[in-house]
């Protein structure tokens, strides 16, 4: 499950998030996707069923962090400032901060491990360029979550479009990038699934008896091996001794026609 959370103040960070869901609905590693402001999970109740894995809904904690990720898209605010629909989030966050302090960034934290990743949308003209979206980068991941990609700057400026492409340029390579990163991660979990479910010696016999399986079958392999070259070894002889005895037959036949022949000639006209 995917969530993806936008802060625009112009527009263009909403028409990314709404971009990237709609690019995630033929993906067949995402299940579900869910696209809304920052502000819409500014309450702290909200929050914690959004992105927390202590929400009283959830079986487990290892549930939450293995199936959902967290996109934050977000433009700045002139320099540095969060735009209109993200800055209740921001204090939100700032507040959860001071609660968990730098100390406790272990991810028993504020959101237990939660994986997510921020883009940043900004004008590098500015002094604090992206300003708020490497705030919010640093602020998650000191309440405990998890760096599914590295933070994201996406550069809008005129100025720098003919070196780094357009907005949209730099912002499908981003998405080019985090569906393999995705995919990567389905591959990862579905292997975790298939030993999560035993303990170590269950595991170590599970592994043992395959291991045992497998050496039987390659004893099996080689002994066939042996036999076809036996067979192959064996089979002209087989196929070559009936012509030889038949060929041996037929000249002792022909010797003793012979003698006979010339023991029935008489001799005078032997001479």
């Amino acid at each position: 499950n995917v969530h993806i959370h936008y802060g625009s103040q112009t527009g263009n960070a909403r028409c990314m998030a709404l971009s990237l869901q709609n690019l995630l609905t033929t993906d067949p590693s995402v299940t579900s996707t869910t696209c809304k402001t920052l502000d819409s999970t500014a309450k702290f109740d909200a929050f914690q069923e959004e992105w927390s894995s202590g929400s009283s809904s959830l079986s487990s904690s290892s549930a939450r962090i293995d199936t959902h990720i967290h996109v934050i898209i977000t433009s700045t605010f002139l320099d540095g400032g969060a735009p209109s629909n993200a800055q209740q989030f921001r204090q939100l966050i700032q507040g959860a901060v001071a609660q968990h302090p730098a100390r406790d960034t272990s991810v028993a934290g504020a959101l237990n491990g939660a994986s997510f990743c921020v883009v940043g949308l900004g004008d590098s003209m500015w002094p604090k360029f992206c300003g708020f979206a490497v705030e919010l980068d640093r602020m998650l991941c000191k309440l405990g979550g998890t760096q599914l990609l590295e933070l994201q700057k996406i550069d809008c400026s005129p100025c720098k479009e003919s070196d780094l492409g357009s907005r949209q340029d730099q912002f499908q390579r981003w998405c080019f990038g985090f569906k393999e990163k995705l995919e990567v991660t389905t591959r990862s979990r579905a292997t975790t699934s298939v030993c999560g479910g035993l303990d170590p010696m269950e595991l170590d016999a599970t592994l043992s008896t395959s291991t045992l399986e497998v050496s039987v079958a390659r004893s099996s392999v080689t002994s066939f091996a042996k036999l076809g070259q036996i067979v192959i070894l064996v089979f002209p002889v087989i196929l070559v001794f009936p012509i030889i005895l038949v060929n041996a037959v037929i000249l002792v036949n022909a010797v003793i026609l012979v003698n006979l022949v010339n023991a029935l000639i008489d001799p005078g006209e032997k001479k």
